[in-house]
């Protein structure tokens, strides 16, 4: 049966506690209770609720424009603190004593301890994409985006930085807090060094997708149409590649070995100075590469995942209802983590699990500190971290 409430109110979004309780937010707050619905009393002013979250028929959050946040409780529905005036979008309550709240200019507030924080709050022109992140060992990071957007995450927040160039940018890698290179479209590329982002003259018309520094002195970059430059002692030069195929993802190992993965299954494996043409067991395209050790790594696509130990490639089953594989950081041969539609998938004692994730827009890159704490970006930022 469908039941129409004539209400002269934009509503916005539902919680069904059980079949007998339940919330409506909007421009008002109505409450189910007994078959009936009825409005609430609204606290919130002029502000409009944009999401809800009820922990149980006693407890719940609910948050809106302005960064308002509401807490029922006692009965009744209280404005607390905000610790931002961003629209707040979505709440998710993982639990009375933990729960996530994201909004516009990529706020996400964190919920514990009796109160919400900020995790992440960047002012931006407008609509943003981070594709890449490369992490220091003293805590920084920094992170490379659409339109020539460069992010710096430094003493607990992420600052937009001055950019030379508007192309997007694809691939970042950061040697040292005073050293590290940025590519993208068109063949650009910058290079990070006494405080300032510089462009480097670029010499080959192809996107650049990534870059992974070795050292210092010498590092590799791939890209579209099978290019691969080699950074040798302070000079960029093409290396011979033997592929034509776009190339998206590097991982070099050390000096002596690396891999490149890329359209149609393609898989290069760097060694004694030669890059040469793996086989592959797939068609597919492959996004990215995360070798653990010379023996083990992973290899990640859209709708595949391999594994590679001891010389052969094995495809992974991932959960049932997980079809869209977006990225994936691994922090050693028994733990990893990779982002899928369906959430957060873990992977831990030999297979991958999936966890829940705060609705967030799509993301498209991540890097896992430990096995505590970690990052992952696009169109917004989720920090992990069971502290």
């Amino acid at each position: 049966m469908l039941i129409i409430l004539p209400l002269p109110y934009t509503i916005y979004d539902i919680e069904m506690v059980n079949n007998s309780e339940g919330w409506i937010v909007g421009e008002t707050i109505l409450h189910y209770q007994n078959g009936v619905w009825k409005e609430a009393p609204t606290p919130m002013g002029e502000n409009e609720l944009l999401s809800v979250s009820m922990v149980s028929v006693e407890e719940g959050w609910a948050v809106g424009s302005r960064g308002v946040i509401l807490h029922y409780a006692d009965n009744q529905w209280q404005v607390i603190e905000s610790p931002t005036s961003n629209n707040l979008l979505s709440v998710d309550m993982v639990s009375a004593n933990e729960g996530w709240a994201v909004g516009d200019n990529s706020t996400i507030l964190h919920y514990r301890d009796k109160k919400w924080n900020i995790v992440s709050e960047i002012t931006l022109k407008d609509e943003f994409n981070i594709n890449d992140l490369s992490w220091l060992d003293n805590g920084e990071g920094w992170g490379v985006g659409s339109r020539g957007d460069i992010f710096h995450y430094q003493d607990g927040k992420w600052h937009l930085v001055n950019s030379p160039t508007e192309q997007n940018l694809l691939g970042i890698d950061m040697i040292k807090p005073d050293d590290g290179w940025a590519v993208g479209w068109a063949g650009t590329m910058m290079h990070y060094t006494q405080g300032e982002w510089e462009l480097t003259p670029s010499f080959v018309p192809q996107d650049l997708s990534d870059v992974d520094m070795v050292s210092e002195r010498e590092g590799w970059a791939v890209g579209s149409e099978g290019v691969v430059l080699h950074y040798i002692d302070g000079d960029w030069r093409q290396a011979s590649s033997i592929s034509s195929e776009d190339l998206k993802k590097l991982d070099m190992i050390n000096g002596q070995e690396g891999w490149v993965v890329g359209s149609k299954g393609t898989i290069l494996r760097y060694q004694n100075g030669f890059w040469e043409q793996i086989p592959s067991i797939t068609e597919q395209d492959l996004d990215e590469v995360d070798m653990i050790s010379q023996t083990e790594g992973w290899i990640l696509g859209n709708q595949i995942l391999l594994r590679y130990q001891n010389g052969t490639f094995e495809e992974i089953k991932p959960p049932k209802g997980t079809i869209s594989l977006r990225t994936m950081s691994m922090l050693s041969a028994e733990e990893g983590w990779i982002i899928s539609n369906q959430g957060a998938l873990h992977y831990k004692d030999g297979s991958w699990e999936i966890s829940e994730l705060p609705t967030l827009p799509d993301l498209s890159a991540m890097f896992m500190l430990s096995e505590n704490e970690g990052w992952a970006v696009g169109e917004g930022i989720l920090h992990y971290t069971t502290k």
